[in-house]
């Protein structure tokens, strides 16, 4: 998704595509969500849709910005 879009990842959290795309998405949660987080993408991994989860994301400021968020695992695709 471009970060020119109205709301993007990149606005919330004041990162260009590329900052974004230049690191793991785990090192922008912030220290004390990691561990939960990981949980979560490892239950993705088995399939298992994640509904309503919130975790903090550390902005390029240093500020921190609460993103709620449902992904859902696409088997024939391969994709979350």
């Amino acid at each position: 998704m471009p970060c020119e879009n109205k709301f993007s990842f990149c606005r919330a959290l004041e990162y260009s595509e590329e900052e974004l795309h230049s690191k793991l998405i785990s090192e922008f949660i912030c220290h004390e969500n990691r561990e939960r987080a990981a949980a979560q993408r490892e239950k993705l991994i088995e399939k298992v849709l994640l509904a309503s989860f919130e975790n903090r994301y550390v902005c390029k400021s240093g500020d921190l910005v609460w993103l709620h968020w449902t992904s859902i695992p696409m088997r024939n695709a391969r994709l979350i």
